[in-house]
């Protein structure tokens, strides 16, 4: 039995070889926080309704969520004000869901296929559509975007102009990584 006043702390250990084995996700729920609020580890925080550009660590580019295409691709311009690299984070019952501000439609992990996609769908209960963030080994704003429905990571890859979904580990990999940035 805790007194009012005790907190209780739930630490992870995560080494490479069993991150791929963890549960989907593993951020738990953390009295006295705000509920929009993603806690994503060592400081990182997101918000849930805000508007960022998520830009690739590995290639520069960011995630652009076209105008109503069927694939997401990776688009190398100035995200201020352009609606197309622009996304939301919406929260549901299983997770987080990216909402493209450009055509509404949200980013779809799909079932362990290479190619993620941009769907309609109602989020709230659709594992394809939800995903989780994790905080990698590189700089204090890097982190990942892990599919729930496939434990894979968006891959925002090199020089090329589609992401891709990878089961690497993420912690060391810059093309598994991700920044939010505020618009």
């Amino acid at each position: 039995v805790q007194s009012k006043n005790q907190t209780t702390t739930t630490f992870f250990l995560i080494t490479p070889h069993s991150f791929l084995k963890t549960p989907h996700n593993f951020m738990a729920y953390q009295p006295g926080t705000n509920a929009n609020q993603i806690n994503v580890g060592k400081g990182l925080t997101l918000q849930c309704g805000v508007v960022y550009a998520l830009k690739s660590v590995s290639s520069g580019k960011y995630l652009d969520g076209r105008g109503g295409e069927s694939n997401p691709l990776m688009t190398n311009r100035y995200p201020k004000g352009d609606k197309y690299l622009n996304w939301v984070i919406v929260k549901t019952n299983i997770g987080y869901a990216l909402r493209s501000v450009s055509s509404g439609k949200l980013l779809d992990g799909r079932g362990g296929e290479s190619n993620p996609l941009m769907t309609n769908r109602d989020p709230w209960n659709d594992k394809f559509l939800n995903w989780t963030f994790v905080k990698t080994n590189g700089g204090a704003s890097n982190f990942a975007i892990r599919s729930v429905s496939s434990s894979k990571f968006l891959d925002g890859r090199s020089d090329e102009s589609n992401p891709l979904m990878t089961q690497r580990c993420p912690l060391d990999d810059k093309f598994l990584q991700w920044i939010a940035m505020p618009m």
